[in-house]
């Protein structure tokens, strides 16, 4: 009988080639975070956390060699009875807007996962709203258009707190997190708009990844998203990149995104247990 054992950093090289992910270890082992992830042998393995009263189920990866074998049901099991013990209120595929500790996808990719998606009901999961990867060939990206309100430039170690600040204020959940190791990982991830002395919108990329993105709550509306956004492709294209992509949209965003030229590319059921 195969036996399920903690996942630990000595799995990450053949976790992260999988996933094509070689930044995995901030993501899995974050600080601030409770990891619970489980592997049997290199066949089969589920990325999760706990984090405040939820469990989030990051990711579940069987090998081909051994689909239908069980594998994925013993790894889900294993994952909700260790969510039961910790007296936690409901387990998440994979989180919810701003808060998806661990995050690899938003949940479970719909056509080409549907057997994860029919195990996951076996369960007693409910579906919840979905989610939408979109991209952009950044040869198709608007023109920049003149603006006289806000200065658009990259972040510098200097705009540290009061970027920071701004995230605080404008999106819930754990970005603040993420814009801090972006700073200290390479300045140059981030554009920010200022208003005065104020920044009022910021943007993270990396490589062809773009987003997260966010404005804060009494400059939307004015066209500030749009304007950041096309200044973050156009900073993308200059660094080398072709496309800009990302794979968390929720459906009331979509019309913002396509006006700007992206494209949905795939689509993600997230899914909810109650404990």
């Amino acid at each position: 009988m195969t036996v399920i054992t903690p996942l630990t950093r000595v799995d990450l090289p053949w976790v992260a080639e999988i996933l094509d992910r070689p930044d995995l270890d901030e993501t899995l082992f974050a600080a601030h975070l409770a990891p619970r992830h489980l592997r049997l042998d290199q066949a089969a393995f589920l990325l999760g956390n706990h984090f405040e009263d939820t469990a989030y189920l990051s990711y579940l990866y069987v090998s081909n060699e051994v689909r239908r074998s069980g594998l994925a049901s013993q790894l889900v099991a294993a994952f909700i009875k260790e969510a039961r013990s910790a007296k936690l209120r409901r387990v998440l595929v994979s989180g919810e807007t701003g808060k998806a500790p661990g995050y690899i996808q938003p949940g479970i990719e719909i056509p080409h996962e549907s057997g994860a998606l029919k195990l996951l009901h076996g369960f007693g999961f409910q579906e919840l709203a979905k989610a939408y990867g979109m991209s952009i060939e950044l040869t198709d990206a608007p023109p920049l258009s003149e603006n006289e309100k806000w200065k658009v430039r990259l972040a510098t170690d200097s705009d540290r707190a009061a970027l920071l600040e701004a995230i605080a204020n404008s999106v819930p959940g754990e970005w603040e997190k993420i814009f801090a190791t972006a700073l200290t990982i390479n300045e140059s991830q981030i554009i920010i708009a200022i208003d005065g002395e104020r920044i009022s919108g910021y943007c993270h990329t990396k490589g062809d990844r773009f987003g997260p993105i966010g404005v804060l709550p009494d400059s939307r509306g004015g066209g500030l998203g749009t304007l950041i956004t096309i200044a973050a492709l156009h900073e993308m294209r200059a660094s080398g990149a072709k496309r800009a992509r990302f794979t968390w949209s929720d459906a009331e965003n979509l019309s913002f995104y396509q006006r700007i030229g992206f494209k949905t590319k795939r689509c993600f059921q997230r899914m909810e247990l109650l404990l």
